[in-house]
């Protein structure tokens, strides 16, 4: 059997950047990954093709599934496939009735699904970390060139250390957006004085659009997001790397020499892998099964962990003015409001921003389809024109959590997954939504509260810290590079070992911070 040199193991962000680092350093790679495939059963012409990437990421999600809702994109079940994860339980043992999380098999995990919003963290939300933002910048660069990131000369820019990232392609933004910012930048230092600061999205998109993949925005001229299963074709042009698919990990077994990694294929054929340095993307769920499972093997009792989570609502907003003249077709997050008020939480809160699109509009026409002729008019002159949607994130300190734990679930042996509420949340939320109705003339639109809809765990899709990096780690945790407790050469690269889900964006630091890991591969002993 053959002993590679390194093995990663999942094919999404974390997974694919950690393998393009190992490549970099002239490191034979292999990949291994499920790596569903996601078909399309008939060509999409250029009017029928629908933005999916922010379902997961956004307030599509609920619109277009909670409801078993289909467009025209989801008439040959591209969306479908997407979210119901291809039968993920059928090859996983967890019980996901208590949250409201999708993880997936396919190729380019949960990149297929993101709405592409990015955002570094800031050296103040390093507190609980074993490393800080100067051991991450070069990765957070890095990164931001890897995918192809957008950056604005703005407020973000100062507030998470931006100014030398590069000013990538920018896209092009809705009317509404200009008019939340003009509003900004008449009343920014009232605002900022109340702890309200606003920039543009910064959002992960390709510089060269894939002929291959049927991922494309509404808008037509949109470069497409950034997904790791694109980047995951590149790499197989490299001599250093190998990639093997139909691979659903099991447990990993570490001795002295190499660790051992047992896989099924997907009709329950068992095979395994041998290789001197592991590097783990697979998903915080996923890879926290397979820890769990290997701890199991290796006779260490962890019979239980816990998850953090970024609380995820919706908001809906009204904007002041009647915007006659917008066009409706954006589907991505198109601002960023940064909430910083110690009247609210010590955590700062993250806010992005949809304005109405079509999606919308078929969700209106499908959910009240008999009097949508009667609504039609006032659809048009006025919920097209003045509707936002504002999506928020909380830091997990003002966030519910999860604990995972293995136990007999009507007469099957299965993760069961149970959530312990915050206490804060609610309250947070609610002070948010005040602070916004206080400043509403100043930023330019008025929250409808009663509108307001507070996701489950993981819902937002900002969820791990299931093994958190430590510089004293015991059971639990894993240290400084990933490595978990009771191994050597094993290195956790996903979402499972932040110390913290902060309220910002996730993908980029999780992307960051695989590339630091995978980056230092020839100094690890």
């Amino acid at each position: 059997m053959n002993i590679y040199e390194a093995i990663v193991i999942g094919s999404g962000p974390s997974g694919v950047i950690g393998a393009q680092k190992l490549i970099d350093n002239n490191i034979n790679t292999l990949l291994i990954d499920a790596g569903f495939d996601v078909k399309e059963s008939s060509p999409l012409t250029s009017n029928e093709k629908q933005e999916s990437h922010n379902l997961v990421d956004g307030f599509h999600k609920n619109l277009l599934v909670q409801e078993n809702f289909k467009t025209k994109f989801n008439k040959n079940n591209l969306i479908q496939n997407k979210l119901n994860s291809l039968g993920y339980s059928k090859y996983i043992d967890f019980d996901l009735s208590n949250i409201d999380y999708n993880p997936t098999l396919l190729k380019g995990g949960l990149s297929n699904v993101w709405g592409g919003s990015i955002l570094p963290l800031r050296n103040e939300d390093f507190t609980d970390w074993p490393i800080q933002l100067s051991d991450m910048k070069k990765y957070y660069k890095y990164a931001m060139s890897y995918i192809g990131a957008e950056n604005y000369d703005d407020d973000l820019n100062k507030i998470f250390s931006l100014e030398n990232y590069d000013q990538s392609h920018k896209i092009d933004r809705s009317i509404m957006v200009d008019y939340i910012l003009g509003k900004y930048k008449i009343y920014k230092k009232k605002l900022n004085l109340n702890g309200i600061f606003i920039g543009n999205s910064r959002i992960a998109v390709e510089k060269q659009s894939c002929p291959y993949c049927i991922n494309c925005n509404l808008n037509d001229k949109f470069p497409l997001i950034f997904n790791s299963s694109n980047n995951l074709r590149k790499l197989q042009k490299n001599n250093l790397f190998k990639y093997k698919k139909n691979n659903i990990v099991e447990k990993i077994i570490e001795n002295e020499k190499f660790i051992t990694i047992f896989c099924k294929d997907l009709d329950n054929n068992e095979f395994k892998y041998r290789c001197k340095r592991l590097y783990i993307g697979a998903g915080f769920l996923s890879t926290s099964k397979i820890m769990l499972d290997s701890y199991k093997a290796k006779n260490i009792q962890i019979n239980q962990i816990e998850a953090k989570d970024s609380q995820y609502f919706i908001l809906p907003a009204i904007l002041l003015r009647n915007l006659k003249k917008n066009q409706n077709k954006i589907n991505f997050s198109q601002l960023f409001i940064e909430i910083f008020n110690k009247d609210i939480s010590n955590n700062y809160a993250h806010l992005q921003i949809y304005t109405y699109n079509n999606l919308v509009d078929d969700y209106i026409k499908h959910k009240y389809f008999l009097f949508y002729k009667i609504l039609y008019p006032f659809i048009k002159n006025f919920i097209r024109n003045r509707i936002i949607f504002i999506q928020g994130y909380l830091h997990n300190k003002d966030s519910s959590k999860a604990s995972i734990k293995f136990e007999n679930i009507n007469g099957s042996q299965k993760y069961k997954i149970e959530i312990k509420k915050n206490d804060k949340t609610d309250g947070v939320i609610r002070k948010i939504i005040s602070l916004l109705a206080y400043n509403f003339y100043s930023v330019g639109f008025f929250p409808l509260s009663f509108l307001m809809r507070i996701g489950k765990f993981g819902a937002g899709h900002h969820s791990g810290a299931t093994f958190p990096m430590k510089k004293i780690f015991k059971k639990n945790s894993s240290n400084l590079w990933g490595v978990p407790y009771g191994f050597t050469k094993v290195h956790i690269i996903d979402s499972s070992v932040l110390p913290s889900i902060n309220s910002s964006t996730i993908t980029l630091t999780v992307m960051a911070n695989a590339a630091r890991i995978a980056d230092n591969h020839n100094n690890f002993k």
